[in-house]
């Protein structure tokens, strides 16, 4: 009798151990005949995406390692959340030409939040560029394979223009000698030293500078974004032309320059190299 009372103990054991080992996701029998029930809930996580269309990275941009467009973000759902702020605002240029101001739920829709606005979001949402209501302009000017002209008055804060924004639909004259350096100082051509020797005449389209498209100080409507490189004279001081030999370039839109077959007879006279 008492060995048939331990087999059924231990039968009883097992199959209360079995229970408890196939409960552990609804709870295990505790002793004071309560649950030990796992109440805890999954955490919800919620994102955020940022839809540019319509917008390009501004060329200005300085490369500081962080993305014109604005990542995705991820946070608990119902936590307070921060959303992209001003720092991308002066790393975009849109195609409409308007200032981004904040971000809205719908395409083309107005502000919803505020650039770096705080909020607390409990689902997963895609926001757009919010825009000012004027459109404008931005001429950007860019010098490849240029170097500040130390030997004829460059410094840091001189050789290169600052970019010029406008009210789009308005007239804006492109930069000039005594235009506005980046650093607010005058700017002048004789500053900037290229590294193909070759006069600056003007303003191309072109990154090689081999488009005749502006001429110094030449005033244009204000219709589109630009980003403009120097334009170069064809021949610089020094070239060859079959026989005869550059020895003076004019600065200016138009390529005029002298040459002599007998280059020699002329250095008594200082011209060569005169630009």
């Amino acid at each position: 009798m008492m060995k048939q009372m331990r087999k059924v103990s231990t039968i009883l054991g097992v199959l209360v151990l079995l229970a408890c080992a196939v409960s552990l996701f609804v709870g295990c029998p505790s002793p004071n005949g309560g649950s030990n029930t796992n109440n805890s809930t999954q955490v919800k996580y919620i994102t955020v995406k940022y839809d540019m269309t319509g917008c390009y990275e501004n060329p200005t941009k300085q490369d500081d390692g962080f993305s014109w467009k604005p990542q995705n973000q991820e946070e608990k759902s119902g936590s307070s959340f921060y959303f992209t702020g001003e720092r991308y605002k002066n790393t975009v240029l849109s195609e409409n030409g308007k200032d981004i101001i904040g971000w809205s739920k719908t395409k083309g829709g107005p502000k919803d939040y505020d650039l770096g606005g705080k909020v607390q979001i409990e689902n997963d949402m895609t926001l757009y560029p919010a825009y000012g209501s004027t459109a404008y302009t931005t001429i950007i000017y860019k010098f490849p394979n240029c170097k500040c002209n130390t030997s004829n008055g460059g410094s840091w804060d001189n050789w290169q223009l600052k970019l010029q924004k406008v009210e789009r639909g308005s007239k804006l004259k492109l930069a000039d000698d005594n235009s506005p350096s980046t650093q607010n100082k005058s700017w002048k051509v004789q500053y900037v030293a290229p590294a193909n020797k070759k006069i600056i005449i003007g303003w191309s389209k072109s990154e090689t500078g081999n488009t005749e498209d502006y001429d110094f100080g030449e005033e244009i409507p204000a219709s589109k974004h630009m980003v403009l490189y120097p334009e170069y004279a064809k021949y610089k001081v020094g070239d060859t032309i079959g026989t005869k030999v550059v020895i003076f370039v004019r600065e200016g839109k138009k390529q005029k320059f002298l040459y002599h077959q007998n280059i020699k007879s002329l250095q008594s006279l200082g011209m060569i190299g005169v630009i």
